[in-house]
């Protein structure tokens, strides 16, 4: 086994290993002061040390190595500037022990490390820090550095000027209680947990977070958070950099809210553009105030042309259809002069504490009357309320106010547009029935008078036609009497409906259409009977003519003693329906759109022998109803079996409900 080459070992190290006598001069040193120092090794031995001991460290070099070389207790580290052969310094570190030979003579031998190098490093990373704090200091971003509690241990000066808390203030104190506000904390506790289990370790990790300021303000902050390590690469904590971005948060909001109120308005102005329909109109134009403006119910109105009166139009999200607020006049007239009369736009906030509408809407919260503004007055009304307590700001004020004119200039159009039709039509019908009906009824007439006229002398011919003649001038008064309640129905199109008791009016219909046809057999379901009896719809005095119109069509050309009528109510649906069928030839599939056509009769095919008013009478009058009515098989996909007529009308109210 080798013996372990000390000479080898103490020649080759890397720090100068020495020898002092008690004089202080130097016995033995290694090579390696020649690198270091510069001096070969038979240039230093016998000379004293302090002769290559800087001018600063003397002093404290030669009182040391007095104490020791006494036996004294001293320090054995110590740093001291030894000079090179070229007169440079060197900051060393020296280790030095004291011990006696076999002969009891003090020695002091020590090992001397060259500083130099890493004391300039550290003087570097000393000066870079300093650097670094003067800029983490004078920067203008927020920069704040936590601990994992979220304990601060950096606010530089930035963070200062934009959250108004000064340093001293923060450090040391926890931030999720002092500087995030409650939303905030929980996504810097998670970040907080990654970290320590190393999940994001060294990762960047951007967020816009916000913050809470001295003064109480919330701003927006685009956020860069890194992890702090210790030198075992422990995470110990985290730094963030940020940017105050609440103005630019605040235009982005702007930015995307002006957007959707530009495509808001550009789909009202496309509505308005495409429909001359004015319920269409109008309910999809309450339909996308309400979702756009948060509210979560609305109800329509239009303004009556000739007398102002108010009717309610659709609602939307209202969970009951018999809501007392028809046509606006159960408010107070101050509050229909506002909005109708003035067009002026008027917002309830806390409705429900709203002497005004109070017992009208229930448990409200916020409601938002928006008159609908045509070129010379208002035109229709949309009432748009939620439960919840709701604000409504300038923009949105504004954005209701160009909704109002996008919509009520097109509405007064589209009515002006539907009056000039709907006249229109009753020109045409004039002229129909006049030139038509009217000749068509005459000529049989004159020719039976005719015909008379030339069987004098010849009883039994002469009357039979005169009877001839005098059954056509009753067909003409009867087609006289349908033309007048349908030239009714149509100029009191705008007429104010009333609440009609269901039951009553369709009993009407069926005696006089019994005493009309004494032969007629006309059979209502008694449980239709109950079911109708507490039903109330808004219509007028016309509706006893709907039905009667559908029992006399089927009493004439079905069976006269197989007439049925049933009903019943939906209100869950808010409707109630009339069922009138009959055995007789019924209604093809293709006849079944066009049965209620003007000019349109079962014989059609054959010759005219009515004036097919009666089923456009009735169609007529549903629509004024705001409901429906369409033929459909008594026997499903058999129409030779028979015919049903069905009436859809919305219910106004039920009694006892």
């Amino acid at each position: 086994m080798k013996r372990l080459d000390f000479k080898s070992l103490v020649e080759n190290t890397q720090d100068i290993i020495y020898l002092l006598n008690s004089d202080g001069k130097i016995a033995y040193v290694n090579p390696v002061i020649e690198r270091i120092l510069g001096y070969r090794m038979d240039e230093l031995i016998g000379h004293p040390f302090q002769d290559f001991i800087g001018p600063e460290s003397k002093a404290n070099a030669a009182e040391r190595f007095d104490s020791r070389i006494k036996g004294e207790q001293t320090p054995a580290k110590y740093v001291i500037e030894l000079m090179t052969k070229k007169g440079e310094p060197r900051t060393c570190e020296i280790h030095a022990n004291y011990f006696t030979d076999d002969d009891g003579k003090p020695w002091v031998q020590g090992i001397i490390t060259d500083l130099t190098d890493f004391m300039m490093l550290r003087r570097a990373a000393e000066a870079e820090k300093r650097r670094f704090e003067r800029l983490v200091e004078s920067a203008s971003s927020i920069i704040i550095g936590m601990d994992l509690q979220g304990g601060v241990i950096l606010f530089n000066g930035g963070s200062e000027s934009v959250l108004g808390y000064r340093k001293e203030d923060v450090l040391g104190r926890n931030a999720f209680g002092l500087l995030f506000p409650p939303e905030g904390r929980q996504d810097f506790i998670d970040y907080s947990a990654k970290a320590q289990r190393k999940d994001i370790f060294g990762e960047i990790v951007n967020r816009m977070t916000p913050f809470t300021t001295k003064d109480g303000r919330r701003i927006s902050v685009a956020w860069s958070v890194n992890t702090l390590t210790d030198e075992n690469d422990e995470v110990i904590g985290f730094i963030g950099i940020g940017q105050d971005i609440t103005e630019m948060v605040s235009l982005e909001e702007e930015l995307k809210d002006r957007n959707r109120i530009l495509e808001v308005l550009n789909q009202l102005g496309l509505i308005a553009s495409i429909s001359f329909d004015s319920r269409i109109m109008i309910n999809a134009a309450l339909e996308m105030m309400v979702k756009f403006f948060g509210f979560t119910k609305g109800l329509a109105f239009l303004v009556n042309d000739n007398n102002g009166t108010v009717e309610r139009i659709v609602g939307i999200n209202v969970e009951n259809p018999n809501l007392e607020v028809n046509d606006l006049s159960s408010f107070p007239d101050d509050f229909r002069e506002t909005v109708i009369s003035n067009g002026h736009a008027l917002f309830i906030k806390e409705g429900s504490k709203e002497p005004r509408l109070a017992g009208l809407i229930p448990n409200i919260g916020s409601a938002m009357f928006q008159p609908l503004r045509g070129h010379t007055k208002t035109v229709g009304v949309v009432m748009m309320y939620s439960d919840a307590i709701l604000d409504m700001s300038p923009n949105d004020l504004t954005t209701l106010e160009t909704a109002s004119i996008l919509v009520g200039y097109p509405l007064e159009n589209s009515r002006l547009y539907e009056s000039l039709k709907k006249y229109s039509s009753i020109v045409e019908l004039y002229n129909d029935i006049i030139l038509h009906d009217m000749e068509n009824y005459l000529i049989p007439v004159a020719s039976y008078v005719t015909l008379a006229g030339e069987s004098v002398g010849k009883p039994d011919v002469l009357t039979r036609y005169l009877k001839k003649a005098d059954a056509s001038l009753v067909k003409m008064e009867n087609s006289l009497s349908d033309f007048r309640l349908l030239i009714k129905t149509i100029e009191e199109q705008d007429a104010r409906l009333e609440s009609m008791n269901l039951l009553e009016q369709l009993e009407d219909a069926v005696e006089i259409t019994k005493e009309r046809f004494g032969d007629a057999e006309i059979e209502v379901e008694p449980e239709s009977v109950q079911a109708l009896s507490t039903v109330h719809v808004s219509a007028n005095k016309a509706l006893t003519h709907l039905y009667m119109n559908i029992l006399t069509n089927a009493v004439k050309h079905g069976a006269p003693n197989c007439v049925k009528v049933s009903g019943s109510v939906d209100e869950k649906a808010g409707t109630c329906r009339i069922e009138i069928e009959d055995e007789g030839a019924g209604v093809s599939d293709e006849n079944k759109l066009r049965v209620f056509e003007r000019r349109y009769s079962s014989a059609s095919v054959r010759a005219p022998k009515s004036s097919g008013l009666g089923l456009t009478i009735v169609k007529t009058l549903t629509d004024r109803y705001h409901g429906r009515v369409w033929v459909e098989d008594r026997v499903k996909g058999d129409h030779t079996k028979g015919a049903r007529f069905v009436v859809e009308l919305p219910i106004l109210t039920v009694e006892g409900n």
